[in-house]
């Protein structure tokens, strides 16, 4: 568990697997029952395209049978982490809920701001913005602020599906509230501070300010990578970023540095493998493309996304349709609406010829 909280899951992995041998040759249930959980967790934060939700359907019958409810809240929270990884958000929602039930239970802050921000999480990627504002004020009553930087991704998430629903203000105050609590704190943390404060600057019209804060957030998440850290939430962080600066290199009309933006934000989302994360970034490059020669290639891209999120029924909320619009528009003033519709289905074709499209 520390190797994961260090952000070394790959040691984590290693560890958990030699005892897991040890404690099979053992017949030691309990133990093995432990250290499933632990080496399930750390190649989900590893990003390990292999795992499985059902993968813990056992433990969690060890885990009712001996009435340990706080362990099964912990187990409906990983294989909702599992779930949601995988593009499967219904499935996310329900355990993360059967998640916050246990949790609430034994009375665990750290298992209920945990499972809040999947759940919420999941809820604003399919625009329930305002479902995903009671997960979070639940949890906030709850006292998990009394966590402190264990507070602090729910409170970003948080922010980010009020910026969302066209509630400014409550989004400056949460991610405020974020760089208050990370002030000192690591590199990683202080990242969420600096990308709300720029998604702020952003949606008040200052794109030059915000291209700086951007330009802060990418600094410290880089940082963190340098210090060691990786992990799931790490590299989607970078892919988040550099879309964020790539979408404003695009603005600004500068396709070189927007394409070299948009592709690393490529190179990292093909490594934590999310289908809904990976269309955004395909999205992002397509964008950057639309500026120069290769409008074709980008109007395919734009088919590749929408196969993509297709394949886990997952569409796009309409408050984040604006760029895919945008681009869209740009690339039939190029192309003609019949070459960018013959483009943009042979992109959708793609996905089905190759679905390793996902893989790292």
């Amino acid at each position: 568990m520390l190797l994961i909280r260090e952000g070394r899951p790959g040691d984590g992995i290693a560890a958990s697997a030699a005892g897991l041998r040890i404690a099979e040759n053992a017949e030691d249930e309990a133990e093995i029952a432990r250290l499933r959980t632990v080496n399930f967790q750390a190649r989900l934060a590893a990003g390990d395209p292999s795992v499985r939700p059902d993968e813990l359907a056992q433990v969690e019958e060890y885990a009712v049978r001996h009435g340990e409810r706080w362990y099964e809240g912990m187990l409906h929270h990983y294989r909702g982490v599992a779930a949601f990884t995988s593009g499967d958000v219904a499935e996310a929602q329900s355990r993360s809920e059967q998640a916050l039930e246990a949790f609430a239970a034994s009375g665990d802050r750290w298992g209920i701001v945990n499972a809040s921000e999947i759940l919420g999480h999941s809820l604003a990627s399919i625009g329930e913005y305002e479902g995903a504002r009671r997960v979070y004020e639940r949890a906030l009553a709850a006292g998990v602020r009394g966590l402190h930087e264990e507070a602090v991704p729910l409170l970003y998430h948080y922010g980010l599906s009020r910026l969302r629903a066209g509630d400014l203000e409550a989004a400056a105050s949460l991610f405020d509230e974020c760089e208050r609590l990370t002030e000192r704190e690591s590199a990683f943390l202080r990242w969420h501070g600096a990308m709300g404060a720029a998604h702020i600057a952003l949606a008040r019209g200052d794109s030059d300010g915000a291209a700086r804060l951007f330009d802060r957030a990418l600094s410290l998440v880089r940082e963190a990578v340098a210090e060691g850290l990786d992990n799931r939430v790490v590299r989607v962080a970078m892919v988040v970023t550099l879309r964020e600066l790539g979408h404003l290199a695009e603005q600004r009309g500068e396709e070189a540095g927007a394409v070299r933006l948009q592709q690393e934000s490529l190179d990292w989302a093909r490594r934590v493998g999310e289908p809904r994360l990976l269309a955004r970034t395909l999205e992002g490059v397509a964008g950057a493309l639309s500026l120069g020669e290769r409008a074709a290639e980008a109007a395919r891209l734009l088919g590749l996304a929408e196969a993509t999120r297709a394949a886990v029924h997952a569409g796009l909320p309409e408050a984040e349709r604006i760029d895919v619009t945008r681009v869209s528009s740009r690339l039939r003033d190029r192309l003609g609406d019949e070459r960018f519709e013959t483009e943009f289905a042979r992109g959708r074709a793609e996905r089905s010829r190759s679905p390793a499209v996902t893989s790292r």
